[in-house]
């Protein structure tokens, strides 16, 4: 959610639902201070492995997107 909030993704009436609820998520958790989102990061012995495998599953989406793209 922080990081979509980075992206200033903002609702709209032509979103799907799906849509509509990681606008949610983002208004939710997208707004908590650094110092608590840090807190939970640093301090969730899991919290890492998930960013890394997270980022490398939206590069690899990317490189797919990007295949499909110029197929």
């Amino acid at each position: 959610a922080r990081a979509l909030a980075e992206c200033k993704i903002k609702k709209s009436p032509f979103g799907t639902v799906a849509y509509s609820h990681l606008c949610e998520a983002v208004e939710l958790l997208g707004g908590d201070s650094w110092e608590l989102f840090e807190t939970i990061e640093l301090g969730n012995p899991y919290a890492s492995k998930i960013r890394r495998e997270f980022t490398t599953n939206l590069q690899k989406l990317e490189k797919k997107l990007q295949k499909s793209k110029g197929a």
